[in-house]
């Protein structure tokens, strides 16, 4: 197997998984272990102004990389985008991985210790 297809299905698993665990802790209330460990949870001042500042944005994030993920894997397997996809699209995640991890920051910043 390919080393950048495993590296796209797990773009793509990332995607899924940021949304599904960020719509679940906007239902539930309670914070995921993907955008808090779990020896910081303890530490958050406000648990649902947390939620409310990340929730979405990382429902954003994961709907990028899932698209993202999609995108490069069909590109892999069909060349449908062009080998200039691999570098954009590569820019346009990380582009969008460094906001996500910059709004991350500022939400950790206001609701922890």
């Amino acid at each position: 197997m390919d080393f950048m297809l495993i590296f796209d299905l797990v773009i793509a698993g990332l995607g899924l998984y940021l949304i599904y665990s960020s719509l679940k802790m906007k239902q539930t209330g309670e914070l995921s272990t993907i955008v808090v460990n779990q020896d910081d949870m303890a530490r958050c001042k406000n648990k649902q102004g947390f939620i409310e500042a990340i929730a979405m944005k990382s429902v954003y994030f994961g709907i990028i990389a899932l698209i993202f993920g999609i995108l490069a894997i069909l590109n892999d397997f069909y060349s449908l985008l062009g080998k200039y996809f691999n570098v954009v699209g590569a820019v346009v995640f990380i582009g969008a991985w460094m906001w996500f991890a910059g709004e991350l920051r500022k939400a950790r910043e206001k609701f922890f210790y």
